[in-house]
């Protein structure tokens, strides 16, 4: 099974959702892997910082993280069969990991904040869900409200989702609004449900998030 986090507006919490989705299928015993396909390297950064911490705490669920740029179809069907999930973390703008990640993915997440201009970037998203699927049909993908601030008038989210209903792809029900404790997870190598002190919505929020994704996953 491959996930992969996508969108090509920069900024939208590709890979915080990235790390938590692994970080949080490690703790239920999945055999994960995290493929960082984006030249920022946060993934990849995270991981680091998590290996790291495991030296401290060896009872923390190792999540192994693969770096891969360029054409990604042939390196991801290749890791498929080592890992029973793979979460794939691409940059935020139109690229070849992009197009490529799309044609051999099993379904695409693509976080997408309260904005005008990240509904216009995912116009183009869907254009290239659209390509992907003349080769990948079975291509499923979501659309998830991310880091949406927390006064948010529901008026904003209700316009975003009327928005995103519009387009090809399903939108979630779960939002993720933005929280010190993901940044705090972040910095630590950690998931929003193994940092401490824990924020109980950040974690509930970041819970329904992936237990959605991982029903549309068939996990």
């Amino acid at each position: 099974m491959i996930i992969v986090v996508g969108h090509t507006k920069g900024g939208v919490g590709k890979s915080t959702l990235a790390c938590n989705l692994a970080g949080m299928a490690a703790l239920r015993g999945i055999d994960v892997g995290l493929v960082d396909a984006d030249r920022q390297r946060n993934s990849a950064g995270w991981c680091g910082i998590r290996e790291a911490l495991r030296g401290e705490q060896p009872d923390l669920p190792a999540v192994e993280c693969s770096e891969i740029t360029g054409n990604l179809l042939t390196p991801l069907k290749r890791l498929e069969d080592t890992y029973g999930l793979l979460i794939v973390d691409v940059g935020g703008y139109d690229s070849a990991e992009m197009r490529s990640a799309l044609v051999a993915a099993d379904l695409l997440v693509a976080p997408s904040a309260v904005s005008q201009f990240n509904m216009w970037a995912t116009e183009h998203m869907d254009e290239l869900v659209t390509m992907a699927r003349s080769v990948n049909q079975d291509l499923e993908a979501l659309g998830l409200l991310n880091r949406v601030g927390t006064h948010h008038r529901s008026r904003d989210e209700e316009e975003a989702r009327e928005y995103l209903a519009e387009l090809g792809v399903t939108l979630m029900t779960s939002v993720i609004r933005e929280r010190k404790a993901f940044r705090r997870a972040e910095q630590e190598g950690l998931t929003v449900l193994e940092v401490k002190p824990q924020d109980p919505k950040a974690s509930t929020e970041m819970i329904a998030a992936y237990e959605e994704i991982m029903k549309h996953a068939g996990l």
